[in-house]
Parts: C-alpha cells; structure tokens; sequence
C-alpha cells in the first residue's frame, strides 16, 4: 500500500480508515491530495482535502456516477480503455440506466462532490485504497468492480495486465444492486 502511495498525487481512501499513528504512512501522505469516502468523520476525514459522507450502501452508485461524469467531461483515458478493456461503449450505457438527480439525493451526495472528485484527480496518479467499509458489504463484488472501472477509466492499471481470458479489463455489462432506503 504505501508504495501505491508514494507513487501518487492523489490518495483516495474508499471505506478505509488507515492508521495515521503509522510514522510511515503518515509521511507518504504528505503533499498529498486526499479524498476519503466514508458515511464516518474519521481522522483522515478530517484532514483530507474532500470528505465524502456518503450514505451506507451507496459506493456502487457513487462508483457509477463517477464513471459516468468521467466520460461525459471526457476525461477517460480513450487511448488506454480502446487498447485494454472490453465493453467500454456498453459500460458508459449501463452508467446511463443511473438516475443522476434520485441516486445524488438517496446516497446523500451532491453533484458538487463528484466534479470535485474529478477536478482532483485529473491527469493526476492516483491510488485508490479500498477498506472493511466496502469489504463487508453484501454487494460488495459489485462496488468492487464499480471502483474498478473508475480506476481503468482513469488508466490506473496502464501497468498491469488482467487475469481475463482476453487479458483485457472487462467492464460490468449489468448490476443488480438497489439503492439505499431513505
């Protein structure tokens, strides 16, 4: 994780309170932009450049929307997803099936906090640390792959191969996920 970091401009922190007593951690973490997704006011939420009070239940969601904004500021890395993912075109269609004003207003998200999100992390490296908060949840492959895709859509595994018969990154081609209940 801290090699993630060091390497990085900007640390999101997604469900995951790390240990700032942690000497090292701490230093990686200097001249950092932070972002932390969390419904807590941890910590690192209070000193992170962007905190996000997300409500429970709402990574997935939150996940797709960033997804979808990325695309429509077009600020995709095309290059990267033409050459090293499947179904992007099919993926950015599915974020369409979102609502943006009902699921903003059910996760508690402003559409503010997305454009902030994206400002910070444009043309930026970025690691995204995910933690317990998204671990533990039931639909917790689907959040998982929602993240994922934001990262391929950013470029974050230009470096990386992927463990796909085409070894290519597969975008989600559906979800099956419910919103958060008011």
């Amino acid at each position: 994780m801290h090699k993630e970091i060091e390497k990085s401009d900007v640390v999101i922190f997604w469900g995951k309170t790390p240990d700032l007593n942690n000497l090292e951690l701490s230093e990686c973490l200097k001249n950092k932009k932070i972002i932390v997704i969390d419904p807590l006011k941890t910590e690192i939420a209070k000193m992170a450049d962007l905190h996000i009070s997300i409500k429970a239940k709402g990574d997935f969601f939150l996940a797709m929307l960033l997804c979808r904004f990325l695309y429509i500021y077009e600020s995709t890395d095309v290059e990267y997803l033409q050459k090293h993912t499947d179904g992007f075109e099919d993926f950015y269609e599915l974020t369409q099936s979102i609502r943006i004003v009902s699921t903003l207003k059910e996760i508690d998200v402003d559409l503010g906090e997305i454009e902030r999100v994206l400002e910070l992390v444009e043309s930026k490296k970025v690691a995204i640390i995910c933690g317990a908060g998204v671990k533990t949840c039931i639909d917790q492959e689907e959040i998982l792959r929602a993240i994922d895709a934001f990262s391929a859509m950013l470029g974050l595994f230009r470096d990386e191969g992927f463990d796909t018969p085409s070894g290519k990154f597969e975008f989600i081609d559906e979800f099956d996920c419910t919103l958060p209940s008011k």
